[in-house]
């Protein structure tokens, strides 16, 4: 196992059970063990950037499909700060 696997097991080993077994954790580390084996399997420079691509595409996912995992983003405080300011507006009945 290499860097970049170990990496990625890290990062699996974060989310609950049900994330880490299904299709897309064994994507990641699928990729990630490809790209460990990099010059070995004949993958070009493209190639390792095209796997890295896929595989931080597949850990965000997997973040974001996990409920409690992902951190808010401007959209979200921005939602935040809008339904802050709605209620607000509304008079107390």
């Amino acid at each position: 196992m290499g860097r970049i696997e170990r990496g990625v097991r890290k990062d699996l080993a974060k989310l609950p059970l049900e994330y880490r077994q299904g299709a897309l954790a064994a994507t990641a580390l699928h990729l990630a063990h490809q790209m460990d084996g990099g010059e070995d399997l004949g993958l070009a420079p493209r190639d390792v950037a095209a796997y890295a691509a896929q595989l931080r595409q597949c850990v965000i996912q997997l973040r974001e499909w996990a409920p409690g995992q992902s951190e808010d983003d401007i959209t979200d405080q921005m939602a935040g700060q809008r339904e802050g300011r709605l209620l607000a507006a509304v008079p107390d009945a």
